[in-house]
């Protein structure tokens, strides 16, 4: 990675993508797209603030493969963005900011969805 690559991506963002990768025990350090979408609406990252809804996730990650390494994340994030103009950085900034999912704990979603 280069200079200028660093500076794109926020300090945290790798670190929080390894971590989700340890916490949900993907392999290879890849995380399921499944897993990937969780943490977007855990990070607010889907959602009236920023104006991304599931189907635009659906499309910036629609040529990605279902398992996900890190530089493949990065570029369908930076899509996205570019998609609903806004700055990469700042989405990035949201999932580095964000809190791993805990053993058991229930995702946003899943809640959303049981009544």
């Amino acid at each position: 990675m280069t200079e200028e690559e660093e500076e794109e991506c926020p300090k945290g963002f790798k670190k929080m993508f390894l971590l989700y990768c340890k916490t949900t025990k993907a392999k290879e350090n890849k995380l399921h797209i499944d897993i990937v979408k969780k943490w977007l609406l855990r990070s607010g990252v889907i959602g009236t603030e920023t104006g991304i809804t599931h189907p635009d996730v659906g499309e910036a990650f629609s040529t990605a493969p279902v398992e996900l390494e890190f530089e493949r994340l990065k570029t369908c994030l930076i899509q996205l963005a570019k998609d609903k103009f806004l700055d990469p950085k700042g989405i990035m900034e949201k999932l580095a900011h964000s809190s791993p999912p805990k053993p058991g704990e229930e995702d946003p979603e899943d809640g959303e969805k049981s009544s």
